[in-house]
């Protein structure tokens, strides 16, 4: 199933999770396609912040918006 990243949904994450992907792949992806990043880079980046890192401060969704933000 191709995934639209152009609007993040609750079906979109859902289908998302039931695919492993985390939290912070899912918010980076969505920020990386209005950036032109392709898919397969945007959702290795922050494969690793799944639980945001990994010092219980902030979660993967954080994180993920945070690399995406430094993007631009």
């Amino acid at each position: 199933m191709e995934l639209d990243f152009s609007e993040i949904t609750p079906d979109i994450v859902l289908e998302m999770f039931s695919q492993k992907f985390n939290c912070a792949q899912v918010v980076f992806a969505h920020g990386a396609h209005f950036l032109g990043l392709d898919m397969e880079t945007a959702l290795k980046i922050p494969a690793v912040f799944g639980g945001g890192m990994h010092q219980g401060n902030e979660c993967g969704a954080v994180t993920g918006a945070l690399m995406a933000s430094g993007l631009k």
